[in-house]
């Protein structure tokens, strides 16, 4: 299919970024990519591309590229607002191509490297609320007590996820890699979550059964200084003297 006046999918969304009607094959890509319906768009690109149409209030267009697995998908987007908050999207020049493997393979061993690293590790179930958490590094601790205090709470609910407003819902694979802040650690930490097998579920695609979740720091927690010789055991001097 050739030619910008063909149309290969069309889709609405309401002004929660929820899809909640689509054609082949975006209905398909939202699904493989972890999304419901309707469901908060799970494709970054093109949530991302509605986002920027609301907050304009203009009709947009952009190539879109998302990962589908081990295929690349590129298609031209359209994003029109509607009334009432909703909008429409077109999708044209639809088209996938197999990843080189060593793409693959560097993506899948990054988040191999970040969870060996990790210095916070909690399991979660399939609606990404915490069941376990422990913190390895004493700036996690509390956030390890936080979760393990509040269970059944949403992980994301807890740190503060760069460029997420709080309290905001998200699909796994955008909260994948994201850079999130925690209270009482001044350093900045990379998320990493590692789908586990579970249940397909009707209208959810293959939905994981659980999660694990690493975080991960490209910066050192500061050492304390090593204690020096002066202090109190410089009082030794006046030992054996009339003071």
């Amino acid at each position: 299919m050739t030619g910008e006046a063909i149309t290969q999918a069309t889709g609405l969304c309401d002004g929660d970024d929820r899809l909640v009607s689509a054609d082949e094959p975006l209905l398909g890509l939202h699904l493989r990519c972890g999304g419901e319906m309707p469901g908060t768009i799970a494709v970054p690109a093109l949530l991302e591309a509605v986002r920027k149409s609301r907050r304009f209030g203009m009709k947009l267009a952009r190539p879109v590229v998302a990962r589908d697995g081990s295929d690349e998908v590129t298609a031209w987007v359209e994003v029109e607002p509607q009334g009432d908050g909703m909008s429409r999207i077109t999708v044209r020049h639809w088209q996938v191509r197999a990843l080189p493997p060593e793409l693959v393979d560097s993506a899948d061993r990054q988040a191999q490297i970040d969870c060996d690293l990790a210095e916070f590790h909690a399991r979660l179930d399939g609606g990404q609320a915490v069941l376990t958490a422990q913190a390895e590094a004493a700036d996690l601790k509390l956030l390890a007590q936080s979760m393990l205090a509040a269970p059944g709470r949403a992980w994301f609910e807890m740190v503060a996820v760069e460029g997420v407003a709080a309290g905001q819902a998200l699909h796994w694979r955008m909260l994948h890699g994201a850079a999130v802040r925690v209270n009482g650690s001044d350093r900045q930490w990379r998320a990493t979550l590692v789908p586990q097998v579970g249940v397909p579920q009707a209208g959810k695609g293959d939905a994981p059964g659980g999660f694990d979740l690493y975080l991960t720091s490209d910066t050192p927690l500061p050492t304390l200084p090593e204690p020096t010789d002066a202090g109190p055991r410089g009082d030794s001097r006046l030992i054996g003297r009339d003071v």
